[in-house]
């Protein structure tokens, strides 16, 4: 009688072991394709849409020194180009200190902006056509420090992406899924969505950018938005460092947990069904048997 439950009590350990690990690893695929699931909904036409009210980085780090610089400038004509000049420069400061190097064709862009400065010095006839020759000018300058704003934007939107993309690959996605109880992959997403929808937004209505500067300014809006956007999807990742890898420690942990429940599984199993009784697990599995119908330990 003894020997017939001790071999029930080994199948039935046996069977709910196997049943436990094949739990766990449904929960990993299940946890694994939530993390790894996409959702991008993104309406480029919702012109509507506030992102500033979904972005916690206020404009004013961008905007604060430009306007104080634009506001002591002599020549009242170079005020937008002077406005124009700092708030690239901010967003380049930003850039090179991710990246570690000044783009080309921002460079490119600057050069040129100065050139037509240095033009715009130059005396080309009477007062009035010198006054017109200067505004011309000044209208090139503010193309071309638009121009390289636009694609610093671009890079520094582009360079946040990579990062945290080739981050979370390196982290693990489904380790992300195990910070704050999935809290934070949640609000990341949310994030990416946001900026992505803004950058979106802000290549559509690029079209109109062109002789107008009125026009101009509004897609230099908009590209601020969605850098703003991405600067905040930049900072909720590092921010949360400190969780990620406490996440991916207890991964790490969970998963070592499962690998050795089916190990011990499928050792039991093949012992039990090889007919051996002699190794030190099952000889252990027997004194707990023992003690428990003999009373002894």
């Amino acid at each position: 009688m003894v020997e017939k439950l001790k071999i029930f009590l080994y199948k039935t350990a046996s069977y709910f072991l196997i049943k436990i690990s094949n739990f766990l690893y449904t929960v990993s695929n299940f946890l694994q394709f939530e993390a790894l699931k996409i959702r991008r909904k993104i309406d480029a036409r919702s012109e509507s849409r506030d992102y500033l009210k979904e972005i916690s980085i206020r404009p004013e780090i961008l905007t604060a020194t430009p306007d104080d610089a634009a506001a002591s400038v002599q020549d009242k004509s170079l005020k937008n180009a002077v406005y124009l000049y700092f708030l690239t420069k901010q967003v380049v400061a930003i850039y090179e200190s991710r990246i570690n190097l000044l783009p080309l064709q921002v460079f490119n862009e600057m050069r040129n902006a100065l050139d037509h400065y240095f033009r715009s010095l130059l005396t080309v006839g009477t007062a009035e056509e010198n006054q017109n020759h200067k505004l011309s000018q000044i209208k090139k300058i503010e193309g071309h420090i638009h121009r390289s704003l636009l694609d610093v934007i671009k890079l520094t939107c582009s360079s946040i992406v990579r990062n945290i993309d080739r981050n979370s690959k390196l982290i693990g996605t489904t380790s992300l899924a195990y910070v704050d109880n999935g809290e934070f992959i949640k609000q990341l997403k949310k994030r990416a969505q946001v900026a992505e929808s803004a950058l979106c937004e802000a290549k559509v209505k690029e079209y109109e950018f062109g002789e107008n500067p009125s026009k101009n300014k509004d897609v230099c809006d908009y590209y601020l938005v969605a850098l703003l956007a991405h600067l905040d999807f930049d900072k909720y990742f590092k921010d949360n460092y400190g969780n990620i890898f406490w996440g991916k420690a207890k991964y790490l942990t969970w998963k070592t947990g499962g690998f050795l429940l089916t190990f011990l599984a499928g050792y039991l199993v093949r012992v039990f069904w090889a007919g051996s009784e002699n190794t030190p697990i099952i000889q252990w599995f027997i004194k707990i048997i023992n003690s428990i119908f003999n009373g002894k330990t």
